[in-house]
């Protein structure tokens, strides 16, 4: 029985067209490796430039990107140990045939190491199908806001809520009925970047194609929703807001509001059934969706340019550290969610429906409670995240097809080298370096 292996390294999220609900990556035939981070270009760029970018940031950045958060320099840095084994590792072992390999931690910091969000948004997408989304229709729903607005976001990160909330405010009055007493479902997400990088928030949310009963979570009644609808009520909700927030807003969101075109959009995808798991997935990962993929950052001669997603069109061309800069807004401050989960599916009503369930347990006759526990699937594993985006078994044994066990989890640093070396693994290992032609200290300047 032929093994594949792989690496979870890009996120390129593309539309579903495999079982599971992505496209098929690249596999290598053969024993397990571990994934090669420091090859990608993005490792590359943060080891040679970051110190560089965190000395120059106050009178190169600071005028565009705000006051360097300590929470930038942190991710750089814990990013630079992703997928190392001298910081720590994990050993793997056949127990039948005593192959063995090892696995370096990674990082776990958001915004910046595509490996990791990846296997943030299989675990997130698989919660979402097997313990929040409840059996009905669902809709994609993406709410945008004007680019004049948006630096206003930028200097005070801690206004961000006020697009959960208005978009929430949205859903609710469209969808749901305060004389009935009906809610919606909706689960919502922040993303930081659009297509060139460039700081652009925007609201991605799975809402129910309907609402919900408020006091009886099996009783669903669907609705259509209206884009054009929904968008007079965000823009509005945003504009009250943010003018209370910011009083030299108010003229401006006047004058925005009485344009044709205001810059606020919102868009609804086409209902995705609730028998179609598949996608269901797919929009909770998407939910989750890291703020470049990897194979979308080129570098050529002293240049990093940054291509499209459908198209290999160049969407941003600039110097490393220009680069690297534009990155740092997409890293979000510790313990900040980045997703919220409203109506239907908030924590609260989730555990209430729960705890009323156990003390009055389901007839024959009784409708499926949407939050029946199924499986758990908010800690899945490496091994299962592969299983589930790949399909296939990484801790299967490339030697005896049996399977593999973690055995120990390797921390002391004194005895980490004699371990590696051992084992005849490298400890470290530095990027390839740049070509001759890719000046270190490029001129600065705005693209």
């Amino acid at each position: 029985m032929t093994v594949f292996y792989v690496s979870i390294e890009s996120n390129n999220i593309s539309k579903p067209r495999s079982r599971w609900g992505q496209a098929k990556a690249a596999v290598s035939i053969g024993t397990y490796t571990p994934r090669q981070s420091h090859q990608t270009s993005i490792y590359r760029l943060v080891f040679y430039y970051h110190e560089e970018l965190l000395s120059l940031w106050e009178s190169c950045f600071q005028q565009r990107y705000g006051l360097l958060r300590p929470v930038v320099e942190a991710a750089f840095r814990a990013y630079l140990d992703c997928g190392v084994y001298e910081r720590g590792c994990v050993r793997i072992r056949c127990p039948d045939c005593a192959h063995e390999l090892y696995l370096a931690f990674s990082c776990k910091r958001r915004g910046i190491c595509a490996s990791c969000a990846a296997k943030r948004g299989v675990i997130f997408g698989e919660k979402l199908q097997v313990e929040v989304l409840a059996p009905v229709p669902h809709q994609h729903v993406v709410f945008t806001i004007p680019k004049r607005i948006r630096p206003y976001f930028l200097r005070d990160r801690t206004q961000l809520g006020i697009l959960f909330r208005a978009a929430w405010k949205a859903l609710k009055n469209q969808l749901g009925s305060t004389a009935e007493k009906t809610v919606p479902g909706a689960v919502m997400a922040l993303h930081t970047a659009g297509e060139t990088l460039a700081f652009h928030p925007h609201i991605h949310c799975i809402v129910s194609s309907g609402a919900f009963s408020s006091d009886n979570a099996d009783s669903f009644r669907q609705n259509t929703i209206d884009p054009d609808a929904l968008k007079k009520t965000f823009e509005r909700e945003v504009a009250r807001m943010m003018s209370n927030k910011f009083e030299e807003l108010s003229p401006i969101f006047d004058q925005i509001l009485q344009q044709e075109n205001t810059g606020f959009n919102v868009w609804a995808g086409d209902i995705v059934d609730s028998d179609d798991h598949d996608t269901r997935r797919f929009l909770g990962r998407y939910l989750m969706r890291h703020p470049f993929a990897v194979d979308r950052i080129v570098i050529k001669k002293n240049k990093v340019e940054v291509t499209s997603t459908k198209e290999s069109v160049i969407t941003w061309k600039g110097t490393p550290l220009e680069f690297i800069a534009r990155l740092s807004p997409h890293i979000p401050n510790h313990y900040k969610h980045m997703e919220r989960f409203y109506g239907l599916y908030s924590p609260v009503i989730r555990g209430a429906i729960k705890a009323k369930k156990l003390q009055t347990p389901n007839s024959p006759t009784d409708p499926i409670d949407p939050f029946e526990p199924k499986t758990t699937a908010g800690r899945a594993s490496w091994a299962t995240c592969i299983k589930l985006v790949y399909e296939i078994n990484p801790m299967e044994c490339p030697i005896c097809n049996g399977q593999m066990k973690i055995v120990a989890f390797i921390l002391d640093q004194r005895e980490i080298p004699k371990i590696l070396k051992a084992a005849g693994l490298p400890s470290y290992r530095a990027p390839p370096q740049f070509d001759p032609d890719f000046q270190p200290t490029p001129d600065i300047h705005w693209t």
